[in-house]
């Protein structure tokens, strides 16, 4: 029983990070980066990104995950 909590735990806590993603790559990609999200990451591409890097603390929340 207590294995099956955890296994939804798990399963929201999937799905609302992959939901805080997309809206993090929406974000973005209406300020100039193009951000493509599969759920689990993002990927950015944008002329001056690591400019951007520092000023945006969006950016360096991303880059911030351990891997």
């Amino acid at each position: 029983m207590m294995e099956a909590l955890i296994q939804r735990g798990a399963t929201i806590a999937r799905a609302a990070q992959s939901q805080r993603l997309q809206q993090i790559a929406a974000q973005l990609g209406e300020s100039g980066v193009k951000a493509q999200s599969d759920g689990e990451s993002v990927a950015f591409r944008a002329p001056g990104l690591a400019r951007k890097w520092l000023s945006d603390p969006l950016l360096r929340f991303l880059s911030a995950r351990p891997a």
